[in-house]
């Protein structure tokens, strides 16, 4: 039985080399088959000496020369790898290097169940169950997600004692469950024993099989070059294979006819033409590697202690941000040692070659030892699994390079700096590489001793690293590359005796992250606004997306004890999302590490959370929700935002935006209609009247209810001290300030509400639904009653839809006193003239004096004063940050327009300072800013005039210029003598970065006019009787009052959009001078804009009657000529020359010029061939004519 055994049962071990968790595996095979085959000391003397490698066959090779020290070296083994701690350490780092489990990838929640059951086995064999119940267990258990030790948690409640084997049991039935959901073959291996290599594509190709009985082994080795099985053979075994399989003794490969890589061995001086594994001396004999790696011939595999690396490259793993995992084999990297060159120094260093990083970057200290300057611009970097680095002190800096040994530089621009590169360390000993590898020997490979590189030389400079000849071996040999900067030798190696580094670490390309692309799509939008406005259409159609947002909002939304509530607006009926609770929990940690750095925003916080679940906004979950199962369950992350205005208000936001697997809530919310009024529609009829009124909705989002089905995809995390070690779970039962449907969904419900009390109260549903932004309300009218009035309407109506207003203003003492505002006037200005001045929709409105005013903002005035040289983020961010919707200031704003977009032709970075040429237009236009804060424009248009018994005309002015266009329209009233003058608005743009003809220009700064007119004419109730168009331009009044079909399309377009909109004889002309649009286009009138313009009040002539308004200039006297009646054709003629045209006589050409003759009263031509210029020419072509 046992000779029948033997032939059944395969005689080699396993191979084992130095890995703690292959032991068992490998004993079990060893004393089985040992067993089963009666196997003598002897025989497994030598099945030991063929399986055992590396640091295991050293431990025990001197006792494997005798079988009496067989139990011995069994002994030795046992100790160094049978230990149940050494097996269960071995286990558990492998779980930690394998991602943790994840609720939504089930496969690996499998794969941690077979590995913990491979840890339970180990130790219940080892019976050592007791010492493994506490660390080890508690260590498993962290590893899991929330909800599987929700689970666990509910199992310990069930058993007497908490166990490493009871744990096992657990999630053996867990892994059961999955297994017939998901596919018992685990992705998670297969990625952690790929290989990831610096390329971005390649192409996979079928191996070519070999030969039978090519190879000894029969692993698949390509040759026995390359066969462990082969090496480990004597010298005379090897020439028996040899010639026992018909393989040629030159390339050890089988074929016919004269072998092509016939060549003398060349080891120990051997002439003789074999190959070297044939020599007479046995080299060194390689262990057997693991599978999928075969030992090229000369090269000693490296021991496995090797494996751990140099120190260096482990700082690398903790410092370096874009590396990432290998393979296991030795590798050289592609490095080259060159020169960089800065101001008058040089630095000797090596450069890494890399085709995957889209950008070069180099170590900041660097910049000091070649004394580089640079812009700092702050980077963010990109590499495997999405992982990012912020680099914010990154300089960018221009250097040269050369290789070594080699006199031409080249230069490398915008290379960025990061604080340590650490890339691997590595070596290279250029006479060990020429030993071992033949074809090697005559490149001239630059020994550098181990180091690693501070330069990374990415794709952006790939004419550097692009390769410029290759010189290959065998496979698996390195490959040498000459390049620019010298060759270069990279590849696998077998030994580390000729340099290289562990290949733990190879992946290393850095990616400019996608958050970088920002600036140039803000740059893109910005290129968007230095375009001329195309011609537009008013029809606006709802989109499919809006209609079906307004049908959930009208089956959703109902009335409920005084409050309405609604449901989100999902943009699919079978929306499920997936589980995001890690995500939400990671992001309330981030939010923890703030508070507790800052006592105050936790208090702030802490309070802000209370003060919601008094309110009912929020409500704790209940244990039976916690462990149901709902298909759009999601947890919402929250920040605080604050309001500079409002200091020490704190505002939660509902981050509804926050991903996770891919997806957000928004990204499954529809964002409704757009409902909102215009601000700009608001802001005017704020102004009709002379009793303005204003107050704003006590938490508008918050006062609408959310529908039960919805609340929980508005979950959230919470603890209220940092010592709590389990957040507990909240949901939000209203509209959250976050969610993309929820501003559509507040004025939807705001609006039907006041549909309600249409009939009622007509007044507060108009101010309800026409004069609100957002949550803020501003009416006026003419009276105090009035206002008084609508203030109770308006307040009524709200509460019958559970919202509540606050902070009432009001220019009228009286109305102040009755609707309680005394309280609210706490937002002040800054000094004690200002008390009064409140801040709305952006503008600051004087109450006392019923004013617009502006003020120039915190974040610019400290730009200001500095009186430095600011950066174009600085630039568009101060024009940014100066509000003004109505364009009250948008002359002065378009000074700063045009400087920005000089400073974006002239390519300046965003964090680079502008160019001094352009810091000097900035100089001047922020010595007028302080002249900003004494402009005040009044309120209400009329000042003295009242509602009645007065006419209104409505003025707009346009003008254009080389930089650009303005248009600025002005309410003219007029009862009887009486006349005053009020900005109602204005419109700049910046002239186009295409070329654009200033006649074109001024035809669409008429087109904007029109526009305006036409928006200011639809937001005002009351009438406007009279409107008047100006323009200076003549070719502008020429194409209006002409047939627009006879011009080009450009033309053609907007003569009919200002046709629709205006009548030509609504238009006129008028002087430059008066011309108050021109002030607007001009820098050389920027000094006077703010002081002495007339802008802000008008031209002079419109406080003049009519008759005194400009009129367009007379044309002169027609000559007797051009209007005589009844005479005969070309009785008085006119003459001109055009030419010369070439003419062919005979086999030459002359010259011939054309004499035009006009008749001056019918325009007929008659035409005249003139030879010459000349005065006899002339009077011959009159003769003929």
């Amino acid at each position: 039985s046992q000779v029948s055994a033997r032939h059944a049962v395969a005689r080699e071990l396993p191979p084992f080399s130095d890995k703690v968790e292959e032991w068992p595996l490998f004993l079990a095979t060893y004393e089985e088959t040992t067993r089963i085959c009666n196997f003598s000391p002897s025989e497994n003397v030598l099945r030991l000496r063929q399986a055992l490698s590396g640091k295991a066959l050293r431990a025990v090779q001197c006792r494997l020369r005798r079988a009496e020290d067989l139990p011995e070296a069994m002994a030795t083994l046992k100790e160094m790898y049978g230990r149940p701690e050494f097996l269960i350490d071995s286990l558990l780092s492998q779980i930690r290097r394998t991602p943790p489990p994840r609720e939504d990838r089930l496969e690996t929640l499998v794969d941690f169940a077979i590995a913990v059951e491979e840890i339970c086995a180990t130790v219940r064999s080892h019976d050592v169950d007791h010492r493994f119940d506490g660390p080890v267990l508690r260590e498993l258990v962290d590893m899991l997600p929330w909800t599987i030790k929700i689970d666990w948690g509910r199992t310990c409640l069930t058993i007497p004692r908490k166990t490493l084997q009871e744990f096992g049991s657990f999630m053996r039935t867990l892994k059961n469950a999955l297994l017939h959901v998901v596919s018992p073959v685990s992705s998670t291996s297969d990625k952690r024993s790929a290989r990831h290599v610096n390329v971005h594509t390649n192409e996979s190709q079928e191996p070519e099989k070999p030969r039978t009985g090519t190879c000894p082994c029969e692993e698949g080795c390509s040759s026995p070059s390359e066969c462990w099985k082969f090496w480990a053979m004597g010298t005379s075994q090897r020439w028996n294979y040899t010639r026992g399989n018909g393989l040629c003794k030159s390339c050890l490969k089988p074929h016919h006819g004269p072998c092509r890589d016939l060549k003398q061995c060349g080891r120990d001086g051997c002439t003789a033409k074999h190959h070297r594994a044939l020599h007479s001396e046995q080299p060194t004999p390689a262990h057997k590697p693991s599978a999928h790696h075969h030992t090229p011939p000369g090269k000693a595999a490296p021991a496995p202690s090797e494996h751990h690396g140099h120190s260096s490259i482990g700082a690398a793993d903790q410092k370096s941000t874009y590396h990432h995992y290998a393979g296991t084999d030795e590798v050289l990297l592609r490095y080259v040692p060159v020169k960089l060159y800065g101001r008058g120094r040089c630095v000797e260093t090596l450069a890494c070659l890399d085709e995957g990083s889209s950008v070069s970057l180099m170590d900041h200290k660097l910049v000091d030892e070649l004394g580089l300057t640079g812009s700092t611009q702050p980077l963010c970097l990109s590499w495997t699994g999405g992982q990012t680095r912020e680099e914010p002190h990154s300089v960018a800096v221009d250097l040269e390079v050369s290789g070594m040994g080699k006199e031409e530089r080249h230069t490398l621009t915008s290379v960025r700096t990061v604080a340590s590169l650490a890339l691997p360390a590595q070596e290279v000993d250029a006479h060990q590489l020429a030993n071992r590898y033949d074809y090697l020997r005559r490149v001239p490979v630059h020994p550098y001793p181990l180091s690693s590189p501070r330069l990374l030389i990415g794709i952006e400079h790939y004419r550097l690293s692009r390769p410029l000849k290759t010189i290959e071996g065998a496979p698996q040999e390195p490959v040498a590359t000459k390049t620019r900067l010298g060759w270069v030798v990279s590849g696998v190696c077998g030994s580390g005796r000729v340099g290289g580094t562990k290949s733990n670490l190879t992946g290393h390309h850095a990616l400019l992250c996608p958050c970088h692309d920002v600036e140039r799509r803000i740059d893109e939008a910005m290129r968007g606004c230095f375009v001329l406005d195309p011609a537009t259409s008013s029809q606006v159609l709802r989109s499919k997306d809006d209609e079906q947002a307004i049908a959930q909002l009208a089956a959703n939304t109902r009335l409920v004890d005084g409050r309405y509530e609604t449901g989100l607006l999902w943009r699919h009926s079978d929306v499920k999302l997936p589980s995001n609770r890690s995500m939400a929990l990671r992001r309330l940690d981030c939010l923890e590490k703030r508070m507790r750095r800052d006592s105050a925003l936790r208090e702030a916080m802490n309070r802000s959370m209370s003060d919601y679940l008094s309110k009912g906004y929020i409500r704790k979950l209940t244990e039976a929700e916690t462990t149901t199962a709902y298909p759009r369950k999601w947890y919402l992350p929250i920040f605080p935002v604050w309001n500079p205005n409002k200091p020490g208000k704190v505002r939660v936001v509902w981050d509804a935006a926050a991903e996770a697997n891919g997806t957000s809530l928004n990204a499954n919310l529809l964002t409704g209609p757009d409902l909102l009024v215009p601000l700009g529609v608001v802001l005017q009829r704020f102004r009709e009247y002379k009793i303005a009124i204003a107050a704003d909705i006590t938490e508008m989002f918050h006062q609408v209810k959310m529908r039960a089905t919805d609340q929980h995809s508005q979950r959230c995390l919470w603890r209220w001290d940092s010592d709590q070690q389990e957040p507990e779970e909240y949901v939000m039962t209203r509209m959250t300030f976050g969610a993309a449907c929820s501003p559509s969904c507040a004025q939807y419900i705001k609006n039907i509400n006041a549909e309600r009390f249409a009939k009622s109260h007509p007044r507060a549903r108009q101010a309800i639904v026409e004069e609100h932004y957002v949550d803020d309300m501003l009416s006026s009218v003419e009276e105090t009653a009035d206002a008084l009035e609508l203030c109770r309407d308006v307040e009524f109506v709200h509460r019958q839809g559970g919202f509540q207003l606050h902070n009432w203003l009001s220019n009228s003492h009286e109305v102040r006193q009755a609707v309680g505002s005394a309280g609210d006037q706490q937002k002040l200005i800054g000094s004690e003239s200002e008390i009064h001045t409140q801040k709305v929709l952006g503008m600051w409105w004087d109450t006392q004096s019923d004013t617009f005013r502006f003020k120039i903002p915190r974040q610019i005035e400290a730009l200001v004063n500095t009186n430095t040289t600011p950066t174009k983020r600085q630039v568009l961010s101060t024009l940014m940050t100066i509000f003004d919707p109505l364009g009250i200031i948008a002359g002065f704003l378009f000074f700063l327009k045009v400087l920005l977009q000089d400073i974006w032709r002239a390519k300046t970075d965003w964090d680079e300072e502008i160019p001094e040429e352009l810091n000097v237009k900035w100089k001047q236009w922020v010595q007028c800013l302080p002249e900003l804060e004494t402009v005040a424009i009044p309120r209400c248009y009329r000042l003295k005039l009242g509602i009645s018994d007065r006419k209104v005309q409505l003025h707009v002015f346009v003008d254009a210029g080389r930089d650009g266009l303005a248009a600025v329209a002005y309410f003219r009233f007029e009862a009887g003598d009486h006349v005053e003058v009020a900005l109602v608005c204005g419109k700049t743009n910046v002239a186009p970065l295409k070329y654009t003809s200033v006649p074109r220009t001024e035809l669409q700064a008429a087109t904007v006019g029109t526009r305006l007119a036409k928006a200011i004419v639809a937001a005002h109730r009351e009438p406007i009787e009279e409107r008047f168009f100006w323009s200076d331009s003549r070719d502008v009044l020429c194409w209006i009052n002409s047939d627009h079909r006879r011009y080009s399309t450009f033309v053609a377009q907007r003569v009919s959009e200002i046709l629709e909109s205006s009548k030509p004889e609504e238009w006129r002309w008028v002087p430059t001078q008066l011309n108050v649009a021109d002030e607007g286009t001009k820098w050389s009138k920027l000094q006077k804009h703010l002081s002495t313009s007339s802008w802000f009040s008008g031209p002079s002539f419109l406080k003049m009657p009519r008759v005194d308004w400009p009129q367009p200039p007379l044309m002169g006297e027609l000559p007797a000529g051009r209007i005589s009646p009844y005479a005969r054709p070309f009785t008085f003629v006119g003459i001109d020359f055009f030419g010369p045209y070439l003419v062919a006589i005979g086999r030459r050409s002359e010259k011939r010029w054309g004499a035009l003759f006009t008749c001056l009263t019918t325009r007929a031509i008659h035409l005249e061939v003139a030879h010459a210029m000349t005065t006899s020419a002339c009077i011959l072509a009159i003769r003929n004519f």
